[in-house]
């Protein structure tokens, strides 16, 4: 498995709390996440939301990058996602970390 880290931002006027359309298509997207990650065998390990600053994170644990991607791109995720900005990297544990920096 491999660990994959999203930094998700938005801008006030994006904010599904304050605009209809942004709020309709994001709780039809979150309806749909579990069922697409199971689908996909996308694991989600944490979501957190720095609300006033319009900022979320989200861990996800998948079999690998084709896994994230596919999943990304089923239309109610797809089109979520596409109203933010959304950058999405390769993470390693410290754990990880530690250990290849033990081998160096």
């Amino acid at each position: 498995m491999a660990l994959f880290l999203s930094i998700i931002k938005h801008g006030a006027a994006e904010c599904a709390t304050h605009n209809e359309y942004y709020r309709k298509v994001t709780l039809e997207g979150l309806r749909h996440m579990e069922e697409l990650a199971k689908k996909h065998e996308v694991k989600i390990v944490g979501a957190w939301s720095v609300h006033m600053k319009h900022f979320q994170v989200v861990v996800y644990d998948v079999p690998n990058y084709e896994a994230l991607a596919a999943f990304s791109m089923e239309p109610p995720i797809r089109k979520m996602a596409d109203m933010y900005d959304i950058d999405t990297w390769p993470v390693v544990t410290m754990r990880e970390m530690t250990q290849m920096l033990m081998q160096a």
